[in-house]
């Protein structure tokens, strides 16, 4: 493994699963070098550095403002879709009182499992 969070890959090809998010280029070995980290932090940080390449695993903290790292409002719907995509949650828009939910990783993994946790199962 590479000393900057970056899982090897083979010649094209892939090594993220979909149980880390499907992050393509990064693996779950990669995800861990942050103690503390809930499997939902971890996956939602995979998405975020594959969101924004020029960031390394380890720059992310889950405390740390997604916007002091760079993060945009362009960026934030990339997020807001691939969550949608993972998790099928919908996130709020980008106005103002939507926006602290995209404040840092621990929030939006927070938001994403309060969301998930009271889901009304299929009647079906």
């Amino acid at each position: 493994m590479e000393s900057d969070g970056h899982a090897r890959t083979s010649k094209g090809g892939r090594t993220a699963s979909a149980r880390t998010g499907g992050a393509p280029g990064r693996s779950a070995e990669a995800a861990t070098p942050l103690s503390g980290l809930t499997i939902r932090e971890t996956e939602i940080r995979l998405m975020l550095a594959d969101i924004r390449r020029d960031l390394s695993l380890d720059s992310i903290a889950p405390d740390d403002a997604l916007r002091l790292l760079g993060f945009d409002s362009l960026d934030f719907i990339q997020v807001a879709v691939r969550i949608h995509q993972r998790y099928r949650v919908r996130l709020g828009g980008l106005d103002e009182n939507a926006r602290d939910q995209f404040e840092t990783l621990r929030i939006l993994a927070h938001v994403v499992d309060a969301q998930m946790s009271s889901r009304v199962p299929d009647a079906r």
